[in-house]
């Protein structure tokens, strides 16, 4: 009674119906979400992260006039667990059917979203109301999560336009739509078309022939089939069972269609009114869901007063999971909470209003609580879930090279980081920011760290020990003291190229100092780095060795004493050792003795010592033995005759000193002739007569 009552009401008298009948809705809940009908489809965007409620209602079906009488829309909700922030549902409201006239030929179509078009011979049927439906992954049938089914299309048969004319739509909704009513009468017939939950199709046409609903979209309104029946349409669901036959009549009438699936449309006989099946819902894609059709128990009505579709979406229990931080980097710790009240348990087990994580990739953490939520005015505890994902960035994999890979003592070195960012995302211990290369100066084996970040801002560090070139050089002299006059090899090893104070760029290399000298030495090691050495070679002066003699003339026969000073040690060059030399000269001719005499040192010196010995014979004599040359006296003091046998313009006489030293020179002019020596010291000297440049006589004077 009371179905018949609410299809039969005026838009005015369903406005109250609804408006009375809405303290059963739950619409107190802080967060609601309603989708109205807008003849395409839409989209809702998931706010934050929950559980939500769906609650759908399909469109009424058309009724016939001012009467009504079309089939009113089913209700399906469900709840959508654990939907993130950003989920996109596609939301497909239902059109209602239009209305059919009665007693005219123009049929009313079917609403958007599948509804079946009605038909029209000699009296007119309504459209059947458009499926609701919620579609997640894309708008495609196979992507329905919730659909409720619309109402069929009211028919109308009889003389007169009469309520009592009017078949009732079957009613949409449940897991099989309602049959629609008949009107038993002579004479032709119309019959309204099936609802529908499909494919966002179009409206059905009012003149669609088609009996069968699909889930493409309602049936239209048939015509006079024979025996045939309207046929459940196929899909996810199944058709509304077949109604009733009227008596006398030659078919019966269609079954209602499924919302999931198509709904049927009426089958036209000739004897009756046979109104469009009611379409099915569905709930296969939520949880806890339920479908109803008008009239059983859990209708909810349509808040739309005007008889279309509509979509109410609303979070469960607001709990939410708050996290410290996120995103996070690999390594961090970060504290999640919830606002639940009460009764918190974390997917780890653990029951404490905050836990602390350390996920090491990108960790989805959930949670249950007890929360409350407002009913009717009323407020109610009850349990939620919630989720939050911790995504987790990467840090950056740094690394440093060093130049060069050993340290030089007193030179710079270079440490290069990479794996930041950019140059200006680095920083080095020893104060050196926003640089990519560090100049450090170690003195010692030193460890320097280097911090990066990278594009997620994540830090990571890096460190190297720069260690220092502990290669040293090595310097070996032949000698540390050498005599003046003495050469030494100096010798560097321990690197590959070497460079001497004085120059020369060799391992080893000979020095003749003559005085103490220091000699440093800078190589160039494996390492490429400087080092360096030095040394000092002492030079010992010679001893300063001298000749003494007991006499400073000689005759042939005679013994001379020789005495070396100076030095330490002596030996002659007569192979005697001793500090004196006694010898002994046989004859008139030139002694030349030399001593080398060496110091405590070792070192060494010579000294020389000349001395011519004379025959030391009389003037008389000496007349004998050279009647053309003759000079005397001799030995003598320093004034001497020189007689010459033979004088020619050719003559020359020239003296010279024991050592070799030209004293004197002068012409022979006659044959006597004087030699004058007596500022000469004492000595030995030798006479030599020259005629025309050839020595024809040499004759050794002694001065006294």
């Amino acid at each position: 009674m009371e179905r018949k009552i609410y299809k039969l009401l005026s838009g005015a008298q369903r406005v109250l119906f609804a408006f009375v009948s809405l303290v059963f809705i739950n619409t107190a809940h802080s967060q609601t979400y309603t989708i109205s009908f807008t003849g395409s489809s839409q989209t809702f965007v998931v706010p934050t992260n929950g559980n939500y409620r769906i609650e759908c209602w399909g469109a009424d079906g058309g009724g016939i006039s001012t009467f009504g009488g079309g089939g009113v829309g089913g209700y399906s909700a469900g709840d959508y667990y654990f939907a993130n922030a950003g989920t996109v549902l596609n939301i497909f409201v239902g059109g209602k059917g239009n209305p059919g006239s009665g007693n005219s030929s123009t049929a009313g179509s079917g609403g958007w979203n599948g509804g079946g078009g009605g038909s029209a011979v000699g009296y007119s049927g309504a459209g059947g109301g458009g499926a609701t439906d919620v579609r997640f992954g894309g708008n495609g049938a196979p992507n329905r999560i919730i659909v409720a089914g619309g109402g069929g299309g009211a028919a109308y048969y009889g003389g007169s336009l009469v309520s009592t004319s009017v078949a009732l739509g079957g009613n949409g909704g449940a897991q099989l739509g309602q049959n629609g009513n008949s009107i038993n009468s002579a004479g032709l017939i119309t019959i309204g078309g099936g609802g529908a939950g499909a494919n966002g199709g179009s409206p059905g046409l009012a003149t669609v022939l088609t009996s069968n609903g699909t889930s493409i979209g309602g049936g239209g309104g048939g015509i006079s089939a024979g025996s045939s029946v309207g046929q459940p349409g196929t899909g996810g669901g199944e058709g509304g069972a077949a109604g009733p036959s009227a008596s006398g009549s030659t078919g019966s009438a269609g079954g209602g269609g499924g919302g999931y699936a198509g709904g049927a449309g009426g089958v036209q006989t000739a004897n009756g009114g046979f109104a469009g099946g009611g379409g099915s819902g569905y709930v296969g894609g939520v949880s806890n869901g339920t479908t109803v059709a008008f009239g059983q128990t859990g209708f909810m009505p349509n808040p739309d007063v005007l008889g279309r579709g509509i979509v109410v979406i609303t979070k469960l229990c607001s709990i939410s999971i708050f996290a410290a931080q996120n995103p996070i980097c690999v390594g961090n710790t970060i504290s999640l909470s919830s606002d639940a009240l009460s009764g918190v348990t974390w997917d780890s087990g653990l029951t404490t209003p905050a836990v602390n994580v350390s996920p090491s990739v990108t960790t989805t953490y959930s949670m249950t609580g007890t929360s409350t939520v407002v009913v009717n005015a009323s407020t109610v505890s009850c349990i939620a879930n919630s989720f939050i994902t911790v995504t987790v960035n990467p840090l950056p994999v740094l690394s440093i090279v060093p130049f060069p890979t050993v340290a030089c003592v007193g030179r710079p070195s270079y440490l290069t980081g990479y794996g930041a960012l950019s140059p200006t995302s680095y920083s080095w211990s020893n104060g050196m920011n926003a640089v990519q290369v560090a100049t450090v100066n170690p003195v010692a084996n030193t460890v320097y760290t280097l911090t990066g970040i990278n594009n997620f801002g994540c830090t990571n560090t890096q460190t190297i020990l720069l260690t220092m070139n502990t290669n040293t050089l090595t310097v070996i002299q032949s000698a540390t003291a050498i005599c003046e006059g003495q050469s030494a090899n100096l010798t560097a090893s321990g690197a590959v190229t070497y460079t001497w104070s004085n120059g020369l760029m060799y391992q080893t290399i000979p020095v003749t100092p003559t005085v103490t000298t220091n000699y440093s030495v800078t190589a160039t090691d494996a390492n490429n780095c400087t080092i360096s050495n030095f040394l000092s070679l002492t030079v010992l002066s010679k001893p300063t060795v001298s000749i003494t003699s007991n006499k400073t003339s000689l005759c042939r026969g005679e013994q001379i004493t020789l005495t070396g000073a100076g030095a330490n040690t002596y030996t002659w060059n007569t192979n005697a050792q001793t500090p004196s030399l006694v010898f002994t000269v046989p004859s008139d001719i030139i002694y030349y003795f030399n001593v080398t005499g060496k110091d405590a040192n070792g070192c060494t010196n010579v000294a020389s010592y000349s001395i011519a010995v004379s025959r030391c014979v009389g003037i008389k004599e000496s007349e004998a033995s050279d009647a053309a040359f003759n000079l005397y006296p001799n030995p003598g003091t320093g004034l001497f005759d020189l007689y010459v046998s033979q004088v020619n313009e050719h003559l020359e006489v020239q003296v010279f000193n024991e050592l070799g030293m030209l004293v004197k020179s002068q012409t022979v002019v006659s044959t006597e002739n004087k030699l004058d020596l007596q500022n000469e010291t004492r000595g030995i000297y030798f006479v030599r007569i020259i005629d025309n440049k050839n020595v024809v006589k040499v004759i050794k004077l002694i001065k006294e």
